[in-house]
This record gives structure tokens, sequence and C-alpha cells, in this order.
């Protein structure tokens, strides 16, 4: 969101600031813009989508700029694959933009650090998008920051576990970090929804994708008073659980 302040100097001038504020989509969705002009701080606004290229974009760039050894193997790797020179800037390598916007050369120079498949053969899928596509959300969206630590804990995994393996990162480990990232983030979000844990753990068990009918079912037999029945005290105005009944709380 970006709006227009203006602050008094020495009560002489008005200077005007730029404001930005950053607002996942849900709670932009709540009332928070219930007020008077805030049509026009949405008319103003931006929406920050991470796609699957913008997000190896953002781990090469990190890659490139590791210290020492690793750092300059990681430097001939992108330019091996992309062909291009990479140039410093303010003691900073810069990412050439074919890494950063060609899915192709991207999927390549994953490659090289996970491997071509999933597993043994190419039925299990392919690294580049697997490692994405399983952090995303119920609307197809992965968080850097939950892209980032699967790839971190993915290393850590295949150094301890695989250290004989031909690639840095094992595909049993890149399975183990997108694991441990889907806690990470379930943590992040009950810091907002305690209530989401509590929910969440309905599920265990229960194989992805999942019709929500079943998942329905589950909380149905889990509430049967419906959602006042969740242990928390800050359940949302309107709880879409599907569970009916009313969640507002007093």
């Amino acid at each position: 969101m970006f709006g227009d302040y203006y602050v008094p100097c020495c009560g002489l001038n008005l200077i005007p600031l730029i404001c930005k504020v950053f607002l996942r989509e849900d709670q932009a969705e709540r009332t928070v813009f219930n007020f008077p002009d805030a049509s026009k701080l949405l008319a103003t606004k931006a929406e920050l989508s991470w796609a699957r290229h913008d997000l190896h974009g953002l781990l090469w760039q990190r890659l490139i700029n590791a210290p020492d050894e690793h750092g300059q193997l990681l430097r001939k790797v992108s330019e091996f694959v992309s062909e291009a020179s990479l140039v410093s800037q303010l003691s900073h390598w810069q990412l050439p933009e074919i890494m950063k916007r060609d899915g192709e050369a991207q999927r390549r120079a994953f490659e090289r650090l996970a491997g071509p498949w999933m597993g043994r053969d190419k039925r299990r899928g392919v690294p580049y998008t697997w490692s994405v596509s399983h952090l995303a959300d119920g609307k197809g969206l992965t968080s850097p920051r939950s892209f980032l630590a699967a790839i971190h804990h993915a290393a850590e995994d295949s150094r301890e576990r695989y250290a004989s393996h031909e690639f840095a990162l094992h595909y049993e480990s890149i399975k183990r970090g997108i694991s441990k990232a889907s806690e990470i983030r379930v943590r992040e979000v009950a810091e907002d929804y305690p209530w989401i844990q509590d929910v969440l753990s309905t599920l265990k068990g229960l194989n992805v994708p999942s019709d929500f009918e079943l998942i329905r079912q589950r909380w149905i037999e889990r509430y049967p008073e419906g959602p006042q029945a969740i242990d928390t005290v800050r359940l949302p105005a309107t709880c879409g659980t599907g569970l009916g009944g009313d969640s507002r709380r007093p």
C-alpha cells in the first residue's frame, strides 16, 4: 500500500512522506480499510506475488554471493549455465538477467545442485518445479521465506545424511526441507491465528490433494458444536471452516 502524508517541519512547511505498508492478503481482506478515504489507498495498492522464476532467481542471487570457495563454485555454475559473465557491484555479485527470468536456464542450474529427478527416474518429478509447487498454498502461491528455508534445511540434511551423494541436494532431503519449511510456516501463521494448529491437527494422516468434503467431515467429527468448540479465544469474527454455526466470541 502506498500513501502520501504531510508532516510539519519546524512549523514552517509541510514535507511529503511516502509510506509503504506491507500486508498479507488475508490481513487486507479484513475490515482494516473500513475508514473514510480508504479507497484512495486501495487505488494505489500493488500486489506482490512470487512466481517460480522469481523464487529461483532470489535463491541464485544469494548463492552466487556465498563466501569463499562455495561462492566461487556457484558463480561458475551460473556462468556456465547462463553463458553470461557475472558483474560485481558494490561488493556484491549481480545475477545476469537470464538467471532471473529464464525458467529453462534456472532448471539447468538447479539440476547441477539437485539432479534431474525427485527420485530414481522422471516419474517422481523435477526438483526445479517440485521444490516450489509442494510449498504452495491453496491459491498456488509460495513465499520466498518458505522456499529459502526449505532449500537451507535440504542442504543441511543432505550434508548429514547423504555426504557421498553426487549432488549437493538429495531428493529425499528436499522433501524433508519442504516439510520443515511447512512446519515453520504453520507456526508463523499461528502467531496471527492461534486456532489454526488445533484445526490442522485434525487432518493429520490425510493424503494431499484431498477432497474438501473429507476435510469437512473430520472437522465436524472433531467439533460437533461448530467453530465455537475450537480451543482458543481468538477466533476471527467469521470463521470460514465449513463447520457451520456462528464463530463470534464475546
